[in-house]
């Protein structure tokens, strides 16, 4: 009995202790919220060089989440030069309005923000820290421990370049559009011109130095719906950026006279066509280029070029330098979803009729005017799927140590192509794409690349010649 009277006991014991736990949990309260998170600041800029500081009112600032972080934010300062933002557009989910988070920020002042900037085009565009780049300029960070950030800046007072764009016979161009860069830099300031062929491209910082014009002229094609393209010309006359002469400036003032005279790019035509002389359009034409620097012919790094609906194709070359290309002519027509095939294919085919690249015709694109290949026959594909030439391994024109296939392509060119690379005979496992790039593995081995294409239930293959990789020995 006094047993049971102690079990009792225990059980009551525990019961209030439990109970008092409950009680002073619940006195803790309840958990924090987390912190709101902010960025705010105040711009200023000098009127003159002199002149103190003062409050630049209307200006958008720009802030931006980085890599992988894709928000974003517009805010612009009030009467103070104040501005604050809490909030942002999340383009990942495509939500509006949501809370700023933790995480690090850009932010770019723009002091051209039409009808909203009492310093509309006074000052430079620019990110926190005075850098015209993104990746140069000064973060902000927000974290729990730290929510809000202040991020004042004072904006630098711009220079401009005023003057005309024109033809080479003096005729005023309008819509030319000039452009401003750091000497070796992208150009991050640009304006087009008016109908009588003036500009004024203002909001420049004193690295923006080199200015170039150019012209693309899609108002006004050629006979055969060709836009006419003017080469781009660097001031003062210069044909190459690095011959540019840098155009002194200084804040809060005009340089006038930087005046352009543009000269039509030069270029060579012709027309595709089939046995019976009617043009052949969407045919896909590849120029490979001569390049002095390596010594041999490269690919295109944009395209496809494609004849037109009449058949005729268009390859412009560069002002005041010949260049040389070997032209190959595929159809590609039907190998996406977007243009399917409606014709049979014609064959693969290297400019006159050549079997192979080694023998295909060099033509040159003068260093002005133009030239006229006259019509390239092209027949409809038969027999066997097959390839034009044979695989050549060269270094590729821009990465050095990157090896790249060229010289041969499929017949048709609607067959799928797919390529795997070799050391001493063995296939490199993962080398399966147009370019590799030798490992220490390879140093003193012999290289090849086997190309195979299919289409249907056909495949044909093709294998370079050896490329005897560099040993260091």
């Amino acid at each position: 009995m006094q047993r049971q009277t102690r079990v009792a006991r225990t059980v009551a014991m525990i019961a209030i202790a439990a109970t008092t736990m409950v009680g002073l949990v619940g006195l803790a309260g309840p958990a924090q919220a987390d912190p709101a998170f902010s960025v705010s600041g105040t711009l200023t800029g000098k009127p003159s060089a002199t002149a103190a500081a003062v409050p630049l009112a209307g200006v958008e600032v720009y802030l931006s989440g980085l890599a992988g972080n894709y928000v974003s934010a517009y805010a612009y300062t009030d009467a103070a030069g104040h501005w604050s933002i809490s909030e942002m557009d999340d383009h990942s989910s495509g939500a509006d309005d949501v809370p700023l988070a933790a995480g690090s920020y850009t932010v770019q002042f723009n002091c051209a923000t039409t009808g909203r900037s009492s310093c509309n085009h006074d000052y430079v565009v620019e990110y926190l820290g005075h850098t015209l780049l993104s990746s140069d300029s000064t973060k902000v960070t927000l974290t729990a421990a730290h929510p809000t950030a202040v991020a004042d800046d004072e904006l630098a007072r711009g220079a401009a370049v005023s003057g005309t764009v024109t033809t080479a016979d003096g005729t005023p161009i309008a819509g030319a559009s000039v452009s401003a860069n750091p000497v070796g830099g992208f150009s991050n300031s640009h304006t087009t011109t008016a109908a009588d062929g003036s500009y004024t491209l203002d909001q420049l910082t004193t690295t923006n130095d080199v200015i170039s014009a150019g012209f693309y002229d899609s108002a006004h094609p050629d006979a055969h719906g060709f836009p006419i393209r003017y080469s781009t010309q660097w001031w003062d006359h210069a044909s190459t950026p690095g011959a540019a002469t840098p155009v002194p400036l200084v804040p809060a003032s005009t340089k006038p006279d930087i005046d352009f005279a543009l000269s039509v790019t030069p270029f060579v035509s012709g027309r595709v066509v089939d046995a019976a002389g009617n043009g052949v359009p969407a045919l896909t034409m590849v120029p490979m280029r001569f390049d002095p620097g390596t010594d041999q012919f490269v690919g295109p790094r944009s395209g496809p070029n494609e004849t037109d609906a009449q058949g005729y194709f268009r390859l412009t070359g560069d002002l005041g330098s010949a260049t040389r290309y070997k032209l190959l002519f595929s159809d590609s027509l039907g190998s996406d979803d977007e243009n399917p095939q409606t014709r049979t294919p014609f064959e693969t085919t290297w400019y006159r009729d050549a079997a192979s690249f080694d023998d295909a015709t060099v033509i040159t694109v003068p260093t002005s005017g133009s030239a006229d290949l006259g019509t390239i026959p092209v027949s409809p594909h038969t027999g066997a799927l097959r390839f034009i030439g044979n695989p050549v391994i060269q270094q590729d024109q821009f990465q050095d140590g990157l090896l790249v296939v060229s010289g041969v392509a499929a017949s048709p060119g609607t067959a799928k192509s797919t390529a795997q690379w070799y050391r001493d005979g063995t296939a490199i496992s993962g080398a399966t794409s147009y370019s590799y790039t030798p490992v220490a593995a390879d140093e003193g081995t012999v290289l090849t690349v086997t190309v195979t294409a299919k289409l249907g239930t056909e495949t044909a293959s093709a294998t370079s010649a050896g490329y005897e990789a560099p040993s260091d020995e």
